[in-house]
């Protein structure tokens, strides 16, 4: 992953148990004094990253329970500016983690309702911050106004149970001989030579869910995989089959109630229709936005050279909040700049003279 974004132009480097001492020491000072933008890590990049302004966490799969992703996603925003996580899973992280966890025998305890309080965290369309307040024993009863359920970019879909119930009939139907992409054709009613040529158009389930997109069906399929109603088999070319409770739920012996969860994304938004909160329209962005940016990063690139020549981590000679607050003042003099926030008398002392030397050349 890491070479895929070196090759298309993103500043990274890896961080793994795989890697020898000496390099993973080499990628974490890289990361840490800002000469890389991005580490990719597995769970190796451990508790040690001492870096407060980390902006973007990204997830490129399922934790295996809240507690590590709360850790991990706690990274980002050290400094108290804003920073955003993103969580990319499937309901087949699911069934991998299950499968990690019973290789060598009877898993810890508690550790599957672990792994299902994960999942259902990420398909349950409530407010993320209310969800993890009050899995770590804390009130909060506000929508965070942030998350993607409060941005209104994920959604509870209508008739959850009725969805549900017409994916099992359709894994059912075709006998468990077929994938989830053959699975999501016949059920959105596509019109396939091969699906014509095996008769499945035939088939109770052909297109009732012919109002959806492929995509939403898939990730629906992944929900029910992830509650355990369907399964994937471990052959060269895995097939869809029912299980014993998603059998249970076709027969009327089950109740269809945690089905209820299945969600839906939402379209984006136009530029010209709703936008994050803080988020500027285009006619916003003016020329001193820019400006304000240029400067910002030639402000950035000083800092590290002065943490090089000093031999220190570059939070440490400003933070990311003192560059902002100096990019939109602009001192112009010593007073000027002890306004800046995080100045004293020290760092004026210390730095003042290059930092005001810069603002000076860039006006």
């Amino acid at each position: 992953m890491s070479a895929a974004l070196v090759r298309r132009g993103v500043s990274a480097l890896p961080y793994h148990a795989g890697l020898d001492d000496a390099q993973r020491r080499r990628n974490q000072d890289a990361f840490v004094n800002e000469r890389v933008d991005v580490v990719v890590a597995t769970v190796a990049f451990g508790m040690g990253i001492d870096r407060s302004n980390v902006r973007y966490v990204v997830h490129a799969g399922m934790p295996n329970s809240l507690e590590h992703y709360q850790q991990e996603a706690g990274r980002a925003g050290r400094d108290g500016l804003e920073a955003e996580c993103l969580l990319l899973w499937s309901g087949a992280d699911y069934g991998l983690w299950k499968s990690v966890m019973e290789r060598d025998g009877v898993p810890a305890p508690g550790a599957l309702r672990k792994l299902g309080e994960m999942f259902s965290f990420c398909q349950d369309p409530a407010c993320r911050h209310r969800a993890l307040a009050r899995y770590f024993g804390q009130e909060h009863h506000a929508d965070c106004g942030a998350c993607d359920v409060c941005l209104g970019e994920v959604a509870s879909a209508d008739g959850s149970d009725i969805i549900a119930e017409n994916i099992l009939r359709g894994v059912a139907e075709l006998g468990g001989r077929f994938g989830a992409t053959h699975v999501a054709d016949v059920l959105t009613g596509s019109a396939t030579e091969r699906i014509r040529l095996l008769k499945h158009d035939k088939l109770a389930s052909y297109a009732t869910l012919t109002g959806s997109g492929k995509h939403d069906v898939r990730t629906w399929i992944d929900q029910l995989m992830g509650q355990g109603l369907v399964a994937r088999t471990d052959d060269d070319y895995p097939t869809l089959v029912l299980t014993a409770n998603g059998a249970r739920v076709l027969r009327g012996e089950m109740s269809a109630g945690p089905l209820s969860r299945v969600a839906k994304p939402v379209k984006p938004r136009s530029a010209e229709g709703g936008r994050r909160r803080g988020e500027a329209t285009a006619s916003e962005a003016t020329e001193a936005g820019h400006e304000e940016r240029d400067l910002f990063e030639a402000l950035r690139t000083l800092r590290r050279e002065l943490a090089t020549e000093r031999g220190v981590p570059p939070y440490l000679i400003f933070s990311d909040g003192s560059l902002r607050d100096m990019a939109r003042l602009k001192p112009a003099s010593e007073a000027a700049f002890l306004q800046v926030k995080g100045v004293g008398e020290w760092k004026r002392e210390a730095f003042g003279e290059r930092f005001l030397a810069l603002l000076r050349a860039h006006r």
